[in-house]
């Protein structure tokens, strides 16, 4: 099964562009196109749990729906490094109010653990600590880190053997796609960011900036054959565009699903 989408799906300059006029934020549109979606927002906020509740009877209204959900900020970017007792408790809360009610309507995808670029191996012990000690209910677990050598040392290794999280396969201009990870776990996690190296690496007041670039069909052709190779795996698989400004994400993952063969414009996509 193949999970394909968008890292988010409200944003203003998507009006006009992939959403109709007079729309602007609807899940229940973006629902018609795609059967999964990365939230982000609960990275920078707890989010409310009407707001939570709300995205589920929406949802419940799809043939077939996943909710991949990043988590905090404030842990994975913070008390992780400096008060792992704090970064567990708050972990926990977070796993209660946000993945748990998911989990129990049936809409879990995967929970997405970004670590920050200041994270070293040093910090390893306290990342197995939290992913060992907080329950995610059935959500899949996938790291992202920033550095390859870091995930692929032997301390991160051991972690993703002893928690059974995944890492995540990405593509930007720091690091291009050009490998897959498997550790057998029966999950892949995809992540395209786009290839806007100018505004990577450069500072700029508009931080959606580095996610400007819109995929050719070529360099969508070339990030399939990884994704395909952890199909053949038999891999439960999550694939989402993160280079949303002017609505780049949802052209590109719908040209994405029909590079992969599968069928959008429906409640539900499926592989032929």
């Amino acid at each position: 099964m193949i999970w394909l989408g968008c890292s988010g799906w409200a944003y203003s300059d998507w009006n006009d562009v992939f959403y109709p006029r007079g729309m602007s934020g609807s899940l229940s549109y973006y629902g018609r196109f795609f059967n999964s979606v990365e939230v982000n927002v609960t990275f920078y906020r707890q989010v409310a749990e009407d707001t939570i509740i709300h995205w589920i009877k929406t949802a419940g209204k799809l043939a077939r729906f996943r909710f991949s959900i990043k988590a905090p900020g404030n842990i994975t970017h913070d008390l992780l490094l400096r008060d792992i007792r704090s970064a567990v408790e708050e972990m926990e809360k977070f796993s209660d109010s946000t993945l748990r009610p998911l989990s129990q309507a049936h809409l879990s995808g995967a929970l997405l653990v970004q670590l920050p670029p200041f994270f070293k191996e040093s910090h390893a012990a306290n990342l197995n600590t939290l992913l060992s000690s907080v329950g995610i209910h059935d959500f899949k677990g996938v790291l992202e880190f920033r550095s390859e050598s870091l995930a692929n040392s032997p301390a991160i290794r051991k972690i993703y053997d002893e928690t059974g999280y995944t890492p995540a396969n990405t593509d930007s201009p720091a690091a291009r796609l050009k490998s897959y990870a498997d550790y057998g776990h029966g999950i892949s996690y995809f992540r395209f960011h786009g290839r806007n190296a100018e505004s990577w690496f450069s500072s700029s007041e508009d931080p959606s900036a580095r996610y400007r670039y819109k995929y050719s069909l070529e360099e969508l052709r070339q990030l399939s054959s990884f994704v395909k190779k952890s199909m053949d795996l038999g891999d439960e698989v999550f694939v989402y565009f993160n280079n949303h400004p002017s609505g780049n994400a949802p052209r590109n993952a719908m040209d994405f699903a029909g590079i992969m063969g599968m069928e959008s414009g429906g409640h539900q996509m499926q592989l032929f």
